[in-house]
């Protein structure tokens, strides 16, 4: 997995701002998707010259999994899809991802690709590092389909087109940088991380298709490694024993109806993976964690750019109580 973390942070920030209330638009009177439908009426009284607004909301029953409402792009604030696709928008999401592309081809060139070449080769590195790499390939693919997706929604795509060309997206640039490693001596094409990035680059679509999968979100944390803080990498993305991923499944949700009164709706139950002892002359270890996570998206707090913000702080794995299973029992009152 070959990218450079600041770069990942500017696409994240660009296209925030896609979500944010900066870009807001004025209110059309109602929208409706497969969804829900949303009806916006005013009643104005000449006596004391105030407008008051009524609202009807409704939800389709088809499309519950728990005890709330399911949404397949949670957090998306409804003031600001539009019920057609705005040219603005569109250009703008479309400019943002075009440069946020051409950056990153730019820093991998200069980082991975300039100078030798070779001919087209494969490499099977399933091993080389766990299986860290393509948990890395699956979350980052996930995490650009998903805000490109976000964006194309934002923009005035039906939620299937914003899904279907956010995930097609991520995944061209993705399988572009493994056809690219594929002519350098020292790296080449790995099947495993194409399909990594084929399946992270999906799960936007797959919850549309499927809403009870919102229930369950993909996380990243780090905690720098020893060999981190002795200077071996460059930044922490490329250091696989700094990386944590996780499977955050939300309680609440997962119980439904059957959900205890006393647990709170934004707590999650999260399943981590880790690995260490990397270097060549130590055995390789991998590592399986079990702890509380947070559903940022359902803490309290409404607004277009507090929605957007809680959706970003999802990505990634909360500081909880956390258990390590393997490779031996370990307890850590707080661990991000």
């Amino acid at each position: 997995m070959k990218m450079h973390l600041r770069y990942f942070f500017r696409a994240i920030l660009c296209f925030s701002l896609c979500d944010s209330s900066l870009f807001a638009q004025p209110n059309p009177t109602s929208y409706q998707s497969p969804l829900t439908t949303i009806h916006y009426t005013y009643n104005t009284s000449y006596s004391d010259n105030n407008t008051t607004p009524q609202f009807q909301f409704s939800v389709n029953p088809e499309f519950y999994y728990s005890n709330i409402p399911s949404t397949r792009f949670p957090m998306i604030d409804s003031e600001l899809v539009q019920k057609e696709i705005s040219p603005f928008r569109f250009g703008l999401v479309i400019g943002a991802s075009a440069g946020i592309i051409t950056l990153a081809h730019l820093q991998n060139y200069n980082s991975w690709w300039k100078g030798e070449r070779s001919p087209f080769h494969f490499d099977n590195d399933e091993n080389a590092s766990l299986y860290a790499d393509k948990f890395g390939h699956f979350y980052f693919s996930f995490i650009a389909s998903d805000i490109i997706s976000r964006s194309f929604l934002w923009s005035g795509l039906h939620e299937r087109n914003a899904a279907l060309l956010g995930g097609g997206i991520a995944l061209a640039f993705q399988l572009y940088v493994e056809v690219e490693d594929a002519f350098h001596p020292n790296l080449g094409f790995s099947p495993g991380d194409g399909v990594a990035d084929a399946v992270g680059a999906a799960i936007p679509l797959l919850r549309y298709h499927i809403p009870s999968l919102s229930s369950v979100t993909i996380k990243w944390s780090a905690i720098p490694s020893p060999r981190y803080r002795g200077g071996e990498f460059r930044n922490i993305i490329d250091d696989y024993e700094s990386q944590y991923y996780w499977l955050s499944f939300n309680i609440d949700d997962v119980l439904g109806k059957h959900s205890p009164d006393f647990i709170p709706s934004f707590l999650n139950i999260a399943l981590g993976y880790g690995v260490k002892n990397l270097s060549p002359s130590t055995n390789k270890e991998m590592e399986i964690y079990c702890g509380f996570d947070i559903d940022f998206t359902k803490l309290p707090g409404n607004g277009s750019f507090l929605k957007s913000l809680k959706h970003l702080l999802n990505y990634f794995h909360a500081p909880m109580p956390t258990l390590r299973i393997t490779p031996d029992a370990v307890a850590y009152g707080v661990r991000f």
